[in-house]
């Protein structure tokens, strides 16, 4: 009787304990439960803010692609506009250029007072390989040496000469090439390239050539076809600098 008293006692002693031991079991674990339901909302207010803040950069994004949409337009009409203001003054000075064509200044007798400055007049377009430049307005000669309907100098005295060439493209993209030529032989290269509607490229050279008597020099496109020359900025000029 008295053994079955004490294992009462024992497992009455024993189911205290494991009451007391699950009730702190309990407690710890409601306390974890709370911190990490503390832990989660925080998180989540976290993730709350980040996502607004990558909408945020999202709108500013979009707002920088619009901006930068409305600068490349306005870009693009800045040089449409530059493009056409350069045309409407080319033209301009084109109805204003002096309107005889053949004009010739300071004849001179001397055979040794050799010049002339011819200047492209007319517009030319799709000039094709080995064409001859014909520059059409002449606006310097002491003789009659150059002939402004062949493109042709002929040298009235033997000499050394100081000859230049100018030349600008008209065409995007289609580069201008020209040789200066003597009785055939080719003595210097000019090259001309516009890379867009706004800009201007002027090509020029200057060459110093012996040249006798009755010789002719003249400017010829080489290399490819359907090259263009703008009036104005293309120009054939010689001087003889030492009579032989």
């Amino acid at each position: 009787m008295r053994k079955m008293v004490r294992i009462l006692c024992v497992v009455t002693v024993l189911m205290i304990a494991l009451d007391h031991a699950f009730a702190e079991a309990q407690v710890d674990l409601r306390l974890e439960i709370s911190h990490l339901a503390s832990q989660l909302k925080m998180l989540t207010q976290r993730v709350q803010q980040d996502e607004e803040m990558l909408r945020q950069c999202r709108d500013q994004e979009e707002k920088v692609s619009s901006l930068q949409r409305n600068v490349d337009q306005l870009k693009w009409q800045l040089r449409n506009v530059t493009a056409l203001e350069d045309v409407i003054e080319k033209v301009r000075w084109s109805k204003n250029k002096i309107s005889t064509p053949n004009r010739r200044f300071a004849r001179s007798s001397d055979p040794t007072e050799v010049a002339f400055t011819a200047m492209l007049n007319t517009e030319l377009n799709d000039v094709p390989i080995h064409t001859t430049v014909i520059f059409d307005f002449l606006i310097y000669d002491t003789g009659t040496n150059y002939d402004d309907s062949t493109g042709v100098f002929t040298s009235p005295t033997s000499g050394l000469y100081l000859f230049s060439v100018f030349i600008e493209t008209h065409s995007v993209n289609t580069e201008a090439l020209v040789n200066l030529m003597k009785e055939g032989q080719p003595y210097m290269f000019v090259a001309s390239d516009r890379g867009n509607d706004v800009e201007d490229n002027t090509g020029g050279n200057v060459c110093l050539l012996t040249v006798n008597k009755g010789e002719r020099v003249w400017v010829k496109t080489i290399l490819h076809d359907k090259q263009s020359f703008w009036i104005g900025f293309t120009t054939f000029s010689g001087v003889l600098i030492h009579p032989h």
